[in-house]
């Protein structure tokens, strides 16, 4: 993969301010962006019960970080950082019954890791004008749209009506429950043993990914340890814009502000 360059360039304009006005207005969208949920078991997992208010479940939590995957475009907003992703995903796993293990607490039976980021198609131009460019990770964006449970055959209904379109890029959440007995720090050759995974995601066009977080949890948190196909659901968040008024050239008195500075 080839990531793009970004080229910056500078025109100096001396004594002069080109101000743009900026009205933002939020909300001013035709409908609230689909989140897609692909949830399922692994064949490890098929006894798996989620948790209940009853009988909650205690895990320790961890971390692969952010994740930039596919093609790289200039001018995309940072990454959110862990310390602002980290505590929606435990608000999010408590209302669905998950406990954080501490020295108070049962034992933990999982070991929940997650990961955010997004994902752009990656594609090559075969050099044939009649034909569209070759798309290089498909695979790799199937598995964050897809469970085991979807027919990903090319053509068959689920590629055709239930996925969401992989030709545009997505921002997700990746969340995976692992047994906590098979994190055995005794023996590290050990397999570790995922039980269920999570995959939310939302078209990045629709918001920043820190603006999307939210909305990935408050709409896919209920799927956790659940197994079934993808579903697209109506997110909740709602898509601010920014409209872009006439541009004015205001005039600086250079004399006069470098005379302030000098006092």
């Amino acid at each position: 993969m080839q990531k793009s360059s970004a080229l910056s360039f500078l025109f100096p304009l001396p004594a002069l301010v080109l101000c743009l006005a900026l009205t933002s207005c939020v909300g001013m969208m035709d409908g609230p962006p689909d989140v897609t949920v692909a949830a399922d078991r692994t064949k490890a997992g098929e006894k798996y019960r989620p948790p209940t208010p009853e009988k909650p479940q205690y895990y320790v939590l961890g971390t692969v970080g952010a994740l930039e995957l596919g093609a790289v475009y200039a001018g995309e907003a940072p990454m959110p950082v862990r310390n602002e992703v980290e505590p929606l995903i435990v608000t999010a796993l408590e209302k669905q019954n998950f406990r954080q293990a501490g020295e108070k607490t049962p034992p933990p039976t999982l070991v929940i890791i997650y990961a955010w980021g997004s994902i752009n198609p990656d594609e090559i131009d075969m050099g044939d004008p009649d034909a569209p460019p070759v798309q290089l990770n498909t695979g790799q964006m199937l598995r964050i749209v897809a469970t085991k449970n979807d027919d990903l055959t090319p053509g068959s209904f689920d590629r055709n009506y239930n996925l969401p379109d992989i030709t545009e890029g997505r921002h997700f959440l990746l969340i995976g429950a692992y047994d906590y007995a098979s994190f055995d720090l005794g023996d590290p050759k050990r397999k570790r043993t995922i039980l269920w995974r999570a995959r939310l995601s939302v078209p990045n066009a629709s918001a920043t990914l820190a603006q999307s977080i939210p909305a990935l949890l408050e709409t896919g948190a209920d799927f956790f340890g659940q197994d079934g196909p993808s579903t697209t659901l109506a997110g909740k968040l709602r898509k601010g814009t920014v409209e872009v008024g006439e541009a004015k050239v205001v005039e600086e008195d250079v004399k006069a502000k470098g005379s302030e500075k000098g006092k």
